[in-house]
């Protein structure tokens, strides 16, 4: 598994965790998938998530 993989396996466990959290707090699994896929969209978008090389 290459160096770029695992950050982005790390990345996407803290998206879970912070998800996991919103929707435990918030006891609603609609908060678990919307922050879910806005924390993935935003770690995306900064660079934490790279799904291809870049070139």
């Amino acid at each position: 598994m290459s160096a770029r993989h695992k950050l982005n396996a790390a990345a996407f466990n803290g998206c879970l965790i912070l998800a996991g959290l919103a929707g435990l707090f918030s006891q609603s699994w609609t908060i678990f998938w919307v922050g879910l896929i806005l924390f993935t969209f935003a770690a995306t978008l900064s660079g934490g998530i790279r799904p291809s090389r870049r070139r």
